[in-house]
């Protein structure tokens, strides 16, 4: 409506509008698009059985259009199927896409305001346009690039809406299901050498670890043809090789066994680790109790070479347990950590 006045009837196909030279009536015209969206060509059927183009538009890849292959006709909505706002201030075109929740210029390639959503996209900027995707991708109402295929299945589809709502809550409700289960077996090889109250030992340790999970969320995420579906169910084996040194000195100070330990350990997956523990023994009637406290400095290399250092200091504190047998041994404790990141992400 302009001004109360009829101008044109937007639909899904075209639009429908009022022609008045030679007489007062309706004019249906057809728009045809490209995979994104983008109106190329609009026609109309002539009196004589035949086709008449009214409307062509070649665009650059972000919506630009090419000079000297556009013929105008009136219809505003063209790049993305988005209205066109072409009011002139001060001489000049305006040339920017109404995207509802934003204004888009094309000649930039980008928003002029930034995205309500921009935490979701934390690694682009807040005024990027379709993820700086255009050819496989359009924007959704300025908020977020969505891959092209989704908009031909929804425009396809009249219950399309609706369908990937239903995904999308099946998709969050599920996740509350999902769950990990691992098994670990552990062998240990050690050597030592001992003598007057120091202890130095050389140790092979190599973990097994297999490891089941269920994410049934995985069965709703989107493919637009529904086929190659993420299985929930996935497993994963993995075997670390550790070597570690230690070094331990025992002695008795104030009555109490205390002892000093210096540790350093290297894993198959780049981690080493240096530890310092100094503990004490509390001994009295019915057991003997033991308290000691550590540092630890970690040095982490991942396979494609960054490297983080983080220290980690804690305190701990073991009590035995009495049995009514020899054969075995019990013990309850409380243990406290603190970690640093020193270097690194």
């Amino acid at each position: 409506m302009d001004y109360g006045a009829f101008v044109n009837l937007i639909t899904g196909g075209g639009r429908v509008t009022k022609y008045t030279k030679a007489g007062s009536h309706f004019v249906y015209e057809y728009h045809l698009k490209d995979h994104l969206g983008n109106t190329r060509v609009a026609f109309e059927a002539t009196s004589a059985n035949s086709l008449k183009v009214v409307q062509k538009a070649d665009y650059y890849p972000f919506g630009l259009q090419m000079k000297g292959k556009y013929m105008n006709n009136g219809n505003k909505y063209l790049y993305n199927g988005k209205e066109l706002q072409d009011d002139v201030l001060g001489s000049v075109a305006l040339g920017l896409y109404d995207f509802r929740y934003r204004f888009y210029d094309p000649q930039i390639c980008r928003f002029f305001t930034q995205d309500r959503l921009a935490e979701k996209f934390v690694y682009m900027t807040p005024y990027q346009f379709c993820s700086n995707d255009p050819i496989s991708k359009i924007e959704i109402d300025g908020l977020e690039g969505a891959d092209a295929n989704w908009a031909i299945w929804a425009a396809q589809n009249p219950l399309g809406g609706i369908a990937d709502g239903f995904r999308q809550v099946f998709q969050s409700w599920s996740s509350l299901f999902s769950f990990e289960a691992s098994a670990t077996a552990i062998v240990q090889t050690t050597k030592t050498v001992s003598g007057d109250g120091t202890n130095a030992s050389s140790s092979v340790i190599t973990e097994n670890k297999a490891t089941f999970s269920f994410t049934p969320q995985n069965m709703f995420n989107y493919t637009g043809d529904n086929n190659n579906v993420p299985s929930p169910f996935s497993t994963s084996n993995t075997q670390i090789t550790k070597t570690e040194q230690k070094v331990s000195v025992t002695a008795s100070v104030v009555g109490k066994i205390a002892n000093l330990s210096v540790a350093k350990s290297q894993d198959t997956q780049g981690t080493q680790k240096t530890t310092v523990e100094a503990g004490v023994g509390l001994t009295n009637k019915s057991s003997t109790a033991a308290a000691s406290a550590y540092g630890q400095v970690i040095n982490t290399t991942t396979s494609n070479g960054n490297k983080t250092t983080s220290a980690k200091v804690g305190a701990k504190v073991t009590v035995p347990i009495n049995t009514s047998t020899t054969t075995s041994t019990s013990a309850v404790g409380v243990k406290v950590e603190l970690e640093k990141k020193l270097i690194g992400n």
